[in-house]
């Protein structure tokens, strides 16, 4: 993953809006956001 990118599993990231869809099948616990919210 280069710098910049976003790389989000189980879920949709909508660069328009900056908001960030998951999916409803897929189990997402904090820990998991928190990286997220970290590598952004």
């Amino acid at each position: 993953i280069e710098n910049g990118e976003i790389a989000l599993v189980g879920g949709m990231y909508d660069v328009e809006t900056g908001v960030v869809d998951f999916y409803d099948d897929e189990i997402v616990t904090e820990k998991t956001v928190a990286k997220a919210a970290l590598a952004i």
